[in-house]
């Protein structure tokens, strides 16, 4: 099961709302969640949630996102409580009142009928919403390309879908080969974890993949998921959120 809650904030005070504020918001949710929880959630190599905040003309938004049905009981449902009602951000000195809950829920069967087992067109827009950055053998990727985007999807996806996996080299390679970056609007940037600046990127770019209906369905399946598990490093302290756009052609 696929779940998105999205919590609307406001702020008791007028001090600037930072994207990287979201590793001190994962704070917040494992003391909701519970030690027993987090102790489980650390447990995860990738882990089966992610989470972000958005903030814009003053509106301010946590969005919470759990791909599998038990972290959806472990860490979505603890918000939905009615005594949760203030979020006490502790190392910004900051306090958000909960002043609006949305929640989005679908059965992976019925998410898979609309996403993999539906034809789409052959151009997608990434909008990367969250510092997003990879990471290989020690070193920070802050760009975007066809590898990383998909191998990082295909690995979360195989984390949560034990029973499913998609992960193969030769399946890596061919999207590689088929899937072309054909627009890109892009911004470096750094995510500040614990006084490290994490090199990272922002924007959009738009793929083409030149292929059959069934690579195409594979990559809108993937990609949507990502909108759930979020791509690339740390997604569950707030990089690497992405939403997804389907387009009749590059444009």
């Amino acid at each position: 099961m696929l779940a998105k809650l999205v919590l609307s904030l406001k702020a008791d005070s007028d001090k600037k709302i930072s994207m990287s504020m979201s590793s001190a918001f994962q704070g917040v949710l494992m003391e909701v969640v519970g030690s027993k929880t987090a102790a489980w959630l650390h447990e995860n190599q990738i882990n089966p949630y992610s989470q972000y905040i958005q903030y814009k003309d003053n509106n301010i938004w946590w969005n919470i996102l759990t791909a599998t049905k038990e972290a959806f009981e472990k860490v979505i449902k603890p918000f939905m409580e009615d005594d949760v009602l203030v979020i006490n951000v502790k190392y910004s000195d900051m306090k958000f009142e909960i002043i609006g809950k949305k929640m989005e829920q679908i059965s992976m069967k019925s998410f898979m009928k609309q996403q993999y087992f539906t034809d789409y067109g052959h151009f997608f827009t990434i909008n990367f919403l969250s510092p997003t950055s990879f990471k290989s053998e020690g070193d920070y990727k802050n760009y975007p390309t066809i590898h990383w985007i998909f191998r990082s999807l295909m690995k979360k996806h195989d984390a949560i879908c034990s029973d499913n996996e998609v992960y193969d080299d030769e399946v890596l390679a061919l999207l590689e080969e088929k899937t072309f970056i054909t627009q890109y609007n892009l911004r470096s940037t750094v995510f500040y974890l614990e006084g490290v600046k994490i090199p990272a990127f922002l924007g959009k770019i738009t793929i083409l993949v030149k292929s059959s209906q069934s690579l195409v369905n594979l990559v809108n399946y993937l990609l949507m998921l990502g909108e759930y598990t979020g791509v690339g490093i740390k997604s569950s302290i707030g990089m690497g959120a992405i939403s997804v756009e389907h387009k009749e052609r590059g444009e």
